[in-house]
């Protein structure tokens, strides 16, 4: 519930609050969280610190999830209901540092990625396929 709650105050742009539910997750999660927590935790930091302009430190939450959740997937045959926010933000991460191959090759990415009802879901869909069409991205 924590994490959801540091979720939703994020989007509201309730940073510091959101900052503080996360932490508070982390510590009732103890020493041993299990996988799926561990990636959830490090998405919403991403997120966090995509949305606090840290760019360098969303790239290195959203990595570690990301390279987490591809050795899950890999020994499942499950989608995960991470994966598009993890793929998206670490997408805009690359690119508000700059770094636009990076950037296209992630909305390449996502667009491939199996398509969910999650908040904010469409709205990420909408600006992923256009900045895969834009002229930064398009190849060739």
């Amino acid at each position: 519930l924590a994490e959801l709650v540091a979720a939703f105050n994020a989007m509201l742009g309730r940073l510091e609050e959101s900052a503080a539910m996360l932490d508070e997750y982390e510590k009732q999660l103890g020493a041993q969280p299990n996988v799926q927590q561990r990636i959830a935790l490090q998405k919403n930091r991403g997120i966090l610190a995509f949305q606090s302009g840290q760019y360098p430190e969303a790239v290195r939450f959203l990595e570690s999830a990301d390279s987490e959740l591809q050795a899950m997937l890999r020994s499942s045959d499950q989608p995960s209901p991470y994966e598009e926010e993890i793929v998206f933000y670490l997408a805009r991460s690359h690119e508000s540092q700059g770094e636009q191959t990076k950037a296209c090759d992630l909305y390449d990415r996502y667009e491939g990625l199996v398509q969910g009802c999650g908040p904010g879901e469409t709205e990420r869909r909408d600006f992923a396929a256009s900045r895969a069409a834009s002229a930064e991205c398009v190849k060739g």
